[in-house]
């Protein structure tokens, strides 16, 4: 989502998937991968990076050794606890820390707020019966806004949040409003 002087510039949601193998055949590894998520298309990709391996193989003086073998299950969820928020909602939190910054600081010629939020899930399997899971969300919101004076302009911009949902790291606006004021004013 970006706003830029409290006017709605983007509103998207993307989802992306897909399937990746890597196997490890004959002292060389081959990869693959395919943007279609289905039983089907993890055998493909699966045969596919085991015909890469061995086409390396193939193709390069040998040195094959064996790789450990492990086994064990773990799993890493950072999923947040609480509901995630609507984009009206994301929206109109944006909206009102504009209007916060457009009134502490009525001298800047624009304000730009954008925020991005993206979970990874990922889930490895192997050969040995090892299997990792992880939820693994991020949120960054950049605040960036142009001053001038005498016909120059300057640009200043921050970023905040990081690992976490957009509720870890903005669940209410008092910390963020010390935070602008502090970068911005």
């Amino acid at each position: 989502i970006a706003l830029l002087n409290g006017d709605v510039l983007t509103n998207c949601v993307e989802i992306n998937a897909g399937v990746s193998a890597r196997i490890y055949a004959r002292g060389k590894w081959g990869f693959a991968s395919q943007s279609e998520m289905s039983a089907e298309s993890v055998e493909r990709v699966a045969q596919q990076a085991g015909e890469n391996a061995d086409f390396l193989a193939d193709s390069a003086a040998q040195n094959a050794s064996a790789l450990p073998r492990t086994a064990g299950i773990d799993a890493h969820d950072f999923a947040a606890e609480q509901p995630e928020l609507s984009q009206k909602d994301l929206i109109d939190f944006l909206r009102v820390l504009d209007g916060y910054l457009a009134k502490q600081s009525p001298r800047l010629l624009s304000r730009v707020l954008t925020l991005h939020a993206q979970t990874s899930e990922k889930q490895v399997v192997t050969s040995d019966g090892a299997v990792v899971s992880a939820v693994m969300p991020r949120t960054l919101l950049e605040i960036r806004f142009a001053v001038g004076k005498k016909g120059s302009v300057a640009e200043i911009a921050n970023v905040y949040g990081g690992f976490g949902h957009f509720c870890d790291h903005f669940a209410s606006f008092e910390p963020l409003y010390e935070e602008c004021d502090r970068q911005f004013a």
